[in-house]
């Protein structure tokens, strides 16, 4: 955000001027998501569903874990539709265990079992 040179801030004026039209929509047209993921750290997370509650959008769930072949029967998985993610982060803010981080995922070496691509 622009800001007004220290030498001319004087009286009552605004020190952020925020953006002009031209730069609030070249901002806009930034693509926000950057191959950021939402990561899962399944040794920290307790699966007590707080993510979920919290997701504007209702993207994270707790599914059986025989839906996506992993666990056993009975156990349950914490499911991500990144398709649809806005990745607002609230997840992460609200999980109590920090067991949720937001980051780019390479792929190697680290399974993608419980994220629908």
């Amino acid at each position: 955000v622009p800001t007004i040179p220290t030498d001319r801030r004087i009286g009552l004026a605004e020190v952020e001027t925020g953006f002009t039209e031209e730069m609030a929509r070249c901002e806009a047209k930034r693509c926000l998501r950057c191959f950021a993921n939402i990561l899962l750290d399944a040794g920290k997370c307790v699966l007590c569903a707080l993510c979920a509650d919290v997701c504007p959008i209702d993207v994270i769930s707790l599914i059986p874990a025989e839906e996506v072949g992993v666990g056993l029967v009975g156990s349950t998985a914490l499911m991500f539709d990144e398709r649809a993610c806005i990745r607002c982060a609230l997840c992460i803010e609200r999980c109590p265990t920090d067991a949720l981080s937001m980051g780019l995922w390479t792929g190697v070496g680290v399974p993608r079992v419980g994220v629908r691509a």
